[in-house]
């Protein structure tokens, strides 16, 4: 699987997923709710508010988590 590290985010959250998302380019790379390209670092889903962060490499997962701790 491509994106083999996953974090999950409650729709608690919701209202700060594009900040979550800008952080995650800025920081990471490439990557969205497409992927669009092999060398995308991470993907996103969301479905009724709650959203999974994917990420290819474990120290992204690790950095997203320390940034954004759940609630």
């Amino acid at each position: 699987m491509k994106f083999k590290y996953k974090v999950s985010v409650s729709k608690r959250q919701y209202h700060n997923l594009m900040e979550m998302m800008d952080w995650c380019r800025d920081s990471i790379g490439g990557g969205g709710y497409i992927a669009h390209h092999d060398w995308d670092s991470w993907h996103i889903e969301s479905v009724f508010g709650n959203s999974t962060f994917s990420f290819r490499r474990e120290q992204d997962a690790v950095m997203f988590v320390l940034k954004w701790p759940s609630e």
